[in-house]
């Protein structure tokens, strides 16, 4: 018996020996010659490499970054799911996904509603906020939350104006930001997970490896802004920021593809006080939307985009999560788990409570009756249909 268990572990010792040195045999081959224990030695091992923290991760290469999550969803996942496999329903879903993880850990402060909006003599409307850093010091998760946190001040504030505020709250200043962490981390991402297109939800083809960033310029109709409420200061923040020049100007960017000329805007909702993104046929479709006097249209330089990143890795410091390689593995382990959100304002269940589900559908997900209504204009075109 002595040297039965003696040659046990030396056959154990052997599998680990040839792991390191890349030539393990497969566990059926090792549980027919009694090496039964050593497939226990090797999920321990395993599950080491697969719970090292994220931050031992982020400051690991692009590789190693694609890599670890790819070995998760092996494991982590059900049994049809491959290693290096994902699957993303249609751009507009994946869209909708990286707007709900966005408004988790985006840094621009925005709290609690403390007054009604107003309108100042030069046609700027604004609205007073607790200021907040999302989500992890009481700031509001969805919509319900943010109307509630108005009432409980006394102030009164329609559905309609209070998705339009929380819209334009949630996503102010996130254009250059999402572009370019789609750019630059989650296209190749998706490439390495094999990805190589995406379909839209009218069948058009998005071709990764065609994608752009362009930066689009344009006067404001009409200008928006938040009184930050800081305590014992306050600031002012608009939506529209305007750039410095010979004309002041509204600077936003968007994704345009190369061949086919689809442009697609995941925040012009910040401008439109609406949270769903936007996918246009051309330009020109997007141009008739911006609410305000069109300047220009060009490529966004690969400097700007650059500093664009390095800003948000600074940014990271603050809240590690808008880095853009933790936000693109927090992207895509939403769009893997099929993290729910709410339809319409695109948050979390409030602390205590569960999203609920359409009751045609089953499908469709709201914070509150409040947003279904909201979202039912956009929702009942497909409800029969999911």
């Amino acid at each position: 018996m002595a040297r039965q268990a003696k040659q046990k572990q030396e056959r154990g010792k052997e599998k680990i020996k040839k792991m390191e040195q890349g030539m393990t045999t497969s566990d059926d081959e090792y549980d027919k010659k009694g090496g039964g224990k050593c497939k226990k030695v090797t999920a321990v091992k395993l599950q080491t490499i697969q719970t090292r923290s994220d931050h031992e991760n982020e400051k690991e290469s692009d590789d190693t970054l694609v890599n670890i999550p790819n070995v998760n969803l092996a494991v982590k996942s059900s049994g049809s799911l491959k290693r290096g496999y994902i699957h993303v329903d249609s751009l507009e879903t994946l869209l909708d996904t990286i707007l709900s993880e966005y408004i988790q850990i985006c840094t621009v402060p925005a709290g609690k509603v403390q007054s009604e909006p107003v309108t100042s003599a030069e046609g700027c409307e604004s609205l007073c906020l607790m200021s907040l850093r999302p989500f992890d010091q009481g700031c509001p998760r969805n919509l319900c939350d943010f109307i509630t946190s108005a009432t409980e001040g006394g102030h009164q504030i329609e559905p309609e104006t209070a998705f339009a505020w929380w819209a334009r709250s949630r996503i102010r200043y996130s254009c250059s930001t999402i572009t370019a962490a789609f750019v630059k981390h989650m296209v190749p991402y998706m490439k390495r997970m094999g990805l190589t297109e995406l379909r839209t939800t009218i069948n058009q083809t998005i071709r990764l490896a065609d994608l752009e960033i362009f930066s689009l310029g344009f006067i404001p109709n009409k200008t928006h802004s938040f009184v930050l409420n800081h305590g014992f200061t306050s600031t002012t923040e608009k939506v529209e920021a305007l750039q410095e020049g010979t004309c002041r100007y509204c600077s936003h960017n968007v994704l345009k593809c190369r061949k086919s000329g689809i442009v697609i805007d995941p925040t012009l909702g910040q401008f439109l006080g609406v949270m769903n993104p936007f996918v246009f046929s051309n330009k020109d479709q997007l141009f008739s939307l911006v609410p305000g006097t069109y300047l220009f249209f060009k490529k966004t330089s690969e400097i700007a985009i650059d500093d664009q990143i390095t800003r948000d890795k600074f940014l990271a410091k603050i809240s590690p999560d808008v880095g853009p390689q933790r936000f693109t593995k927090r992207v895509f382990r939403a769009v893997r788990d099929k993290k729910g959100f709410c339809n319409n304002c695109k948050g979390g269940a409030s602390v205590g409570y569960s999203l609920k589900k359409c009751t045609q559908c089953k499908k469709a997900l709201y914070c509150c009756k409040k947003c279904q209504v909201l979202h039912w204009k956009m929702h009942k075109l497909v409800c029969n249909q999911l």
